[in-house]
């Protein structure tokens, strides 16, 4: 699982981050009024496209937050997590899987492909735990048709 762990912590990258890189290269130039939501729309447009064609060509995989307004706090390390999921994406095949941030998380960060958390009911009683773990399977869909490393591809295989 390490060289899973590596290769996606070199190679993904999160798409809003790439997006305000072509963006800001956009407005530089001073070619779009930013008061004009019709240019600025173009100018948006304009810099995914570049996005996506520098991912595809770079055969990168990327993720985006979803629910970006959602708060959590890793109980290992104590940073803010930010978004409920990450929805990885394959930019030569389009396939695409949610992930939860924590997971992806204790699996980045700490080199846990799990974590368990309490179900815990309205009146604070504890009714069990939830474990989640790293689909493998569904990940190995994902990353199918870019040029991964063999080590990736047997952990993939393997689900280890």
């Amino acid at each position: 699982m390490e060289a899973l762990r590596e290769y996606l912590k070199g190679q993904m990258v999160q798409l809003s981050d790439e997006l305000l890189v072509w963006l800001g290269e956009l407005l530089e130039r001073d070619e779009f009024d930013r008061n004009n939501a019709e240019e600025m729309r173009v100018a948006y447009q304009m810099a995914h496209d570049k996005a996506m064609a520098e991912l595809k060509e770079k055969q990168r995989p990327y993720y985006a937050v979803t629910f970006p307004q959602t708060n959590t706090k890793c109980p290992t390390c104590k940073e803010e997590l930010r978004g409920a999921y990450w929805e990885i994406s394959n930019p030569i095949s389009c396939a695409r899987g949610m992930f939860r941030v924590r997971l992806m998380h204790e699996f980045l960060e700490h080199g846990q492909p799990f974590y368990s958390e309490p179900i815990i009911n309205m009146s604070e009683t504890q009714l069990g735990v939830d474990e989640h773990h790293l689909d493998t399977k569904k990940l190995a869909k994902i990353l199918a048709g870019l040029p991964v490393p063999q080590a990736v591809t047997d952990a993939l295989s393997a689900g280890k």
